[in-house]
């Protein structure tokens, strides 16, 4: 839980029960935890003044998002979102490669010999020599990637 306000917190999960209680969408009844509040902190430091500004914050914070108690969910586990992101990122550098090798420029990249020079790649990229090898070995033994990118091409320049 956020602050040290243990007041707080606990009026806050009272009203959390009794939403729960009463039914989703059904206002709880301010005076119910209004007294709740005063049966336990009765002797609170500040006041029961602060007992009951607390009661109407968290009362009115309820009543502007309609009496629902939203638990967080998360679509996906930690192992799930990380392996989406190296995923992205993935697919994010094999991208950068391929349009390099069908860019306007790709001749720059060429050795004389016809093969790729993965150092000047990896520098205009700002790639890891070892990372565009990969890359480049992938995209060579399937050759459909490298027709496919030169499709997408072709279309973006008649479009």
């Amino acid at each position: 839980m956020g602050g040290k306000d243990y007041c707080f917190w606990a009026i806050k999960l009272y009203t959390e029960d009794m939403i729960r209680q009463f039914g989703e969408g059904t206002p709880v009844p301010f005076h119910l935890i209004e007294d709740w509040a005063y049966s336990q902190f009765d002797d609170h430091e500040k006041g029961i003044s602060t007992v009951r500004a607390k009661c109407r914050s968290i009362w009115n914070w309820y009543d502007k998002r309609g009496w629902v108690h939203k638990i967080r969910s998360y679509k996906m586990s930690r192992k799930d979102h990380i392996k989406k992101v190296h995923q992205a990122r993935s697919e994010k550098t094999r991208s950068k490669i391929l349009n390099a090798m069908t860019g306007m420029f790709s001749h720059d990249f060429k050795k004389k010999n016809g093969k790729w020079n993965t150092a000047k790649i990896a520098r205009e990229l700002n790639l890891a020599v070892n990372t565009v090898k990969k890359y480049l070995k992938e995209i060579e033994d399937n050759p459909n990637l490298l027709h496919q990118q030169y499709l997408n091409k072709a279309a973006e320049v008649i479009s």
